[in-house]
């Protein structure tokens, strides 16, 4: 072989070798990022999981408290509505049972102001003694 090859096949041994020694470190840089990676993960985890829990928390509260007032919605509704039906009774009872005698009652105020009427206009036409 003439020296011309052998250089040439020097230079590729040297490129060869420079090829996979720049291959090791990114597997080592891979790794390395990796690691951080990982590690960046673990502290993200361990910080947001608290938050992510008392989220949890929070919601099943809401939700618990979404549902009492919903029931107490409820209850006010339907003591209202008897409240309601209560009033109307009370008031047909009244109105049944006081308008027949406010009717009487104005009616003999009538008749007694007309006999008091017609008392007065008669012994404004007799003369006095």
């Amino acid at each position: 072989m003439d020296t011309l090859t052998l250089v040439l096949l020097g230079v590729i041994a040297v490129a060869s070798l420079a090829q996979a020694l720049s291959l090791v470190a990114v597997v080592l840089a891979g790794r390395g990022i990796a690691r951080r990676v990982a590690s960046f993960e673990r502290s993200l985890e361990r910080e947001i999981q608290p938050a992510l829990r008392e989220a949890a928390r929070l919601t099943g509260g809401l939700a618990e408290v979404s549902e009492v007032t919903a029931g107490q919605a409820q209850r006010l509704a339907d003591a209202l509505d008897t409240a309601a039906r209560s009033v109307t009774r009370a008031g047909a009872l009244i109105t049944e049972a006081l308008l027949p005698s406010a009717v009487k009652a104005a009616n003999l105020v009538s008749v007694a102001r007309a006999a008091f009427e017609l008392l007065t206009l008669s012994r404004r036409g007799r003369p006095r003694l």
